[in-house]
């Protein structure tokens, strides 16, 4: 799965706006494994010292593909289905 994703990363430079489904699936996988695994470890103070750390703060920065994916586009084209260019 990771090198799928540095392969996609890669042709997403090219191509961004067909490789949205793929930043949409690591949007999603990041932000259930933050809101299931990390966030209950932190909000009983164990997340500190525990294996689920590491990746917390790996996966906490699916914050900036959040602010960077277009959202007006995403949502004309995956869910009214409306093919148009991003704006």
């Amino acid at each position: 799965m990771w090198a799928a994703f540095a392969s996609f990363g890669l042709l997403g430079i090219l191509q961004p706006v067909r490789m949205l489904p793929v930043l949409l699936l690591e949007i999603c996988y990041k932000t259930i494994w933050l809101v299931v695994v990390a966030y209950p470890l932190w909000a009983h103070d164990r997340l500190a010292g525990s294996p689920a750390e590491g990746m917390t703060f790996a996966f906490a920065w699916v914050l900036l593909h959040i602010v960077a994916v277009p959202w007006r586009y995403v949502v004309r084209t995956f869910l009214l289905g409306r093919v148009s260019t991003p704006a």
